[in-house]
């Protein structure tokens, strides 16, 4: 699938779901307009790594082929019934599903933003040094030698 094509059926898929609430949100579904949401986004991704793990299924033929075929529709159904739950969302509960589909960011380097809060506006070393002794400490860091 092309993603034009991937757009256009995760448009369609979260437009069948708001045609099920009271409102008119599934026009702005297929027309594009609610192409920027969380739900779309999560359509789209959804439908990526189905197409992904599908092509894995397809082009490994292992002796558990159909176990795995088994796991990704298994996958798929979650994936729906989560999306259908926030959408429908009810409780706070849906949400936290929802979240478990969110891939986190990483985490950035402690280091860089030690570096980024003490800045590089110091003339004086030793005021640069206490300054990365106190961010250090501040984030819960010590210096020591090595082997200690």
């Amino acid at each position: 699938m092309t993603n034009e094509q991937i757009t256009l059926a995760a448009r369609e898929i979260c437009a069948e779901q708001a045609q099920k609430q009271d409102n008119d949100d599934w026009t702005h579904y297929l027309s594009g307009r609610y192409d920027h949401t969380v739900l779309m986004r999560l359509v789209e991704q959804g439908i990526r790594r189905g197409l992904e793990w599908q092509t894995m299924v397809k082009t490994q033929h292992c002796p558990n082929c159909e176990a795995t075929e088994q796991k990704l529709h298994d996958f798929h159904q979650e994936v729906g019934d989560i999306v259908e739950a926030y959408v429908n969302a009810t409780s706070v509960d849906d949400w936290e599903k929802l979240k478990t589909l969110i891939i986190p960011k990483p985490k950035p380097d402690p280091l860089v933003v030690l570096c980024d809060y003490i800045g590089l506006g110091h003339t004086d070393t030793e005021d640069m040094a206490n300054d990365l002794r106190a961010a250090l400490e501040a984030a819960g860091f010590e210096i020591r030698e090595k082997g200690q």
